[in-house]
């Protein structure tokens, strides 16, 4: 008799196609009622999250289930808004998975995947009841296990009717196999997503195709190759829809709705309720702008490295740690790959290597929902061993470090003086090594490693944030959750080109802000929350989505979520979670986009944001901490400079210190 194992299928979209009946639900957010599946039409009303409905017989079609108000209304809710408590009267329904989905050894995603269930594979549901958000299903092979019920479509005897003959729909591509995403979708799928998955029309017709390939040929120089091949799921996009977002238009509480599944819910929730408005703009993939040199070495770590047990990158050939990185070490992910999430956060690290050596002279603000409650000015280094290219290669690395990062507060004058210093080591036995210098002691302190996860001088702003994702990859387990199309947020002069870096005396390279009044609390008038950047533009991109749980227990944060870009490998949100899974705050960064510093043979290509913007938002505190602002307008913001390595001795704290 065959062993039979119990397994979760999870973050999945399935449908059913048995028989089904009458179904009690709970709107779960609010939910436009519309009188035919889509919305090329006005809804009849808002359902409030909270209201129940019925679903007579489980019709969905076009991504919406055909519901049945207490106040003897009949229109149609968009799924993924209604809860299914129980789906009666399903026993042994035939289910169908839509796309690939994660076979888990338990009813949680503590673990990792024990494999991949195929697209089209179909499922028995079990038990109509959850098991802790989770529907009991067995697989054609006898594996008996869970799917998330917020994931589950399920569809009574009128479900497969097609859509309606006045809004055909065009077969799209066939997916990969070898690399089953979210943005694969099967022509099933296509025809049951409404608008609201079509959010943002990125440019695919011949026309723009061609116009946008002239566009980047002239801006092209000798020294600036393409960027590596990256897979077809990452390329594709989804085409337009009616009642969908285009370029020019601006996202705001008048249609957040066409947003839903293209943003995190909390950030979603901010353009709903007016805390955030911003304009679409048009940032296709295939620009990434790195140099030639950088691209080959791409290329050529593709197959040349993996990682450990412990998600330290080894090379193949000899199963060691490499005594130096350049290039993405890690350009062509498999979903399948067990392994795939720490690779992803490698490449988002050495993306950042990638720009070198910082110098910055910033402010962090401290914000409640009210306004400005207090404000820092500091001045921080950073200096990266690994990642810059040979010209930039510091000479001597006799501790075998990593990077390292100096700051200290200029302002105001109770904290003036304050300083921590950090080495990252390339050893991944050995743990960071950190120090702080508090005036008011006169002394030099050396701190744990822990509490890097610990908000800085009373921020929400922590050392593990920096640039995106400053944690060491190697003391997280990771897990790689989707792939799928996010909106992020950009600098304006950044996706145009407009912004270029500017050559400093002595070395380096410094970006030069144009304007002031870049955020919500500076500018007049503004009704939004006060951290929110109004002058940034939103873009649609392929992320992948990964998510770490810290080995060490005495952590802050008991897990966080990395939103990627699966082209560039820039971050756009880091979400943290309590141990006990509540949601506790995001921190959101800029894209980073690279501009060509000019058109002679050795042009180098790096970051060039004028309005410089990290906020790490306490939901449960409804406060923020914008780090980044500068100071003042031509504050320093200087890239590839040298620095003397000395200044990173810990006792060179005292010496900066007050």
């Amino acid at each position: 008799m065959p062993i039979v194992r119990r397994v979760l299928v999870g973050a999945s979209i399935i449908r059913g196609v048995g028989a089904a009946s009458a179904q009690t639900a709970v709107i779960k957010r609010n939910s436009n009622l519309r009188p035919d599946a889509s919305m090329n039409r006005q809804p009849l009303r808002l359902l409030p999250a909270g209201e129940p409905v019925d679903l007579p017989g489980l019709v969905f079609e076009n991504g919406y289930y055909k519901v049945h108000t207490r106040k003897d209304e009949t229109g149609w809710a968009w799924a993924r808004n209604v809860r299914l408590d129980r789906l009666a009267g399903t026993e042994g329904a035939r289910l169908q998975l839509l796309q690939g989905a994660s076979l888990r050894s338990d009813a949680s995603t503590r673990q990792a995947p024990v494999r991949m269930l195929n697209e089209g594979e179909t499922l028995d549901l079990v038990d109509p009841a959850p098991t802790r958000g989770f529907y009991h299903v067995r697989t054609a092979q006898g594996e008996d296990g869970w799917v998330w019920s917020a994931a589950v479509v399920a569809a009574g005897g009128a479900a497969a009717a097609a859509k309606p003959a006045s809004e055909p729909v065009a077969a799209p591509p066939k997916p990969p196999t070898a690399v089953p995403t979210v943005a694969a979708k099967t022509a099933v799928e296509k025809a049951a997503t409404p608008t609201t998955r079509a959010a943002i029309a990125s440019p695919t017709s011949a026309t723009t195709a061609a116009a946008t390939a002239t566009a980047l040929k002239a801006t092209k120089t000798a020294a600036v190759a393409a960027t590596p091949t990256i897979p077809p799921e990452v390329e594709k996009k989804e085409p337009a829809a009616a009642g969908a977002l285009h370029p020019g238009d601006t996202l705001g509480r008048e249609n957040a709705q066409l947003a839903q599944d293209l943003l995190p819910p909390e950030i979603l929730r901010h353009y709903e309720q007016g805390g955030y408005r911003n304009k679409i703009v048009s940032y296709p993939s295939g620009g990434p702008r790195w140099e030639a040199a950088w691209v080959a070495a791409t290329k050529a770590n593709a197959d040349r490295f993996t990682v450990d047990d412990r998600g330290t990158i080894i090379d193949k050939s000899t199963g060691q740690q490499p005594p130096y990185l350049y290039g993405i070490p890690f350009p062509n992910i498999d979903i399948k790959d067990p392994k795939a999430g720490v690779k992803v956060v490698w490449n988002q690290a050495v993306a950042v290597w990638y720009e070198g050596n910082v110098h910055t002279h910033n402010r962090l603000v401290m914000m409640s929902a009210k306004g400005v409650e207090r404000q820092l000015a500091a001045e921080g280094w950073y200096l990266y061993y690994q990642g810059a290219s040979p010209k930039y290669r510091p000479a001597e690395n006799p501790l075998d470090l990593q990077e390292q990062f100096l700051g200290f507060v200029l302002a105001p004058a109770d904290l003036q003086g304050t300083a921590s210093l950090t080495w990252r080591y390339h050893d991944p036995e050995k743990r960071d090594s950190n120090w702080a210098f508090v005036p008011a002691l006169r002394r030099v302190r050396a701190v744990s490693p822990a509490n890097r996860s610990d908000g800085y001088l009373g921020t929400d702003v922590c050392a593990d944030d920096g640039n995106f994702f400053d944690g060491k990859p190697q003391e997280f387990d990771w897990k790689l959750v989707e792939q799928r199309d996010a909106l992020r947020l950009l600098d304006p002069d950044a996706v145009s080109g407009s912004c270029k870096p500017q050559p400093v005396p002595g070395g380096g390279w410094e970006v030069v802000g144009k304007e002031t009044n870049y955020y919500g609390f500076e500018m007049k008038g503004w009704t939004g929350v006060p951290w929110a950047m109004p002058s940034a533009v939103l873009a649609r991109r392929p992320v992948w989505i990964v998510e770490g749980r810290p080995r060490d227990k005495y952590y802050l944060f008991g897990r966080i979520e990395l939103w990627i870009d699966a082209e560039t490998w820039d971050g756009s949100y880091h979400r943290k979670f309590a141990w006990t899974g509540d949601h506790i705050s995001t921190y959101q960064v800029l894209g980073r986009i690279n501009q060509v510093t000019g058109a002679q043979a050795d042009a180098e290509s790096l970051e060039c944001e004028p309005r410089p913007w990290n906020v790490a938002e306490n939901f449960k505190m409804n406060r923020a901490s914008l780090g980044g602002a500068r100071v003042t307008e031509k504050g320093t913001y200087i890239r590839r400079l040298p620095i003397d390595p000395t200044i990173f001795e810990s006792g060179a704290l005292m010496r900066l210190g007050k």
